[in-house]
């Protein structure tokens, strides 16, 4: 098995593993009215401004080089995982939507099949994995349905990737920006604890700051676990 197939099939484990690990969980009772019985809360995994979240999360998925300067047997059979730690804040919150404002930090990166010397022939191109770290300043979530237990949300995340090498080949950078679209659903089994199953969209380049900037585009499958406070 490549080394991409064993990150994608890794970070399914995890989703699979996490997703179980929710449902197997005692989900509460929600409050009720002594005499007439009837639930006085109905809504028990409401999001509620000024809740802050911190989140670890982990993913993979394939990397691909379209339309970014890459060749194809340049962008062929890469992949990228990674390793999050995430700080969010509810600043909004009504009965459909809710906004957050979160930051993260990327203590890991790895990157399988990076180019690390770029001949004229494909068949002497030499690759590596790459490892690098990050840190992403700006996130911006949208939540829809902050009352219930899964809350599906879209949001956009704006960074940094330092890498040990190059990336995504020589004569590029090893310092690269990393803007991300990001969706999926939040699925509560407790009041302040979720689990998160997303992907996200992400370009990483150099923004010109090297002699080369050919880009890279990756699709990451992710899961989370968050507690709220």
């Amino acid at each position: 098995m490549t080394t991409s197939l064993k990150l994608i099939v890794a970070a399914l484990l995890f989703i699979f593993s996490s997703t179980v690990a929710v449902y197997t969980q005692e989900i509460p009772s929600q409050p009720t009215d002594e005499n007439s019985g009837v639930q006085t809360d109905p809504s028990p995994y409401k999001l509620e401004k000024g809740r802050n979240e911190f989140r670890i999360w982990a993913g993979a998925g394939p990397s691909f080089g379209k339309f970014t300067g890459l060749s194809r047997d340049e962008s062929d059979g890469r992949a990228m995982a990674m390793i999050g730690l995430r700080y969010g804040r509810v600043l909004y919150s009504g009965n459909n939507f809710a906004f957050q404002y979160a930051v993260d930090a990327i203590p890991l990166v790895i990157a399988s099949n990076n180019v690390v010397r770029r001949d004229t022939s494909p068949s002497t191109r030499s690759r590596e994995t790459t490892y690098g770290a990050g840190f992403n300043p700006v996130g911006l979530k949208g939540i829809f349905k902050p009352r219930s237990r899964i809350k599906p949300f879209v949001g956009v995340n704006l960074g940094v990737l330092y890498f040990n090498k190059q990336f995504p080949v020589p004569d590029s950078s090893r310092l690269n920006f990393n803007s991300e679209l990001d969706g999926g659903i939040m699925i509560f089994n407790r009041s302040r604890r979720a689990i998160t199953l997303g992907a996200k969209f992400s370009h990483i380049s150099n923004a010109s700051t090297g002699n080369l900037n050919p880009g890279l585009n990756t699709v990451l499958f992710y899961a989370g676990y968050s507690t709220f406070r």
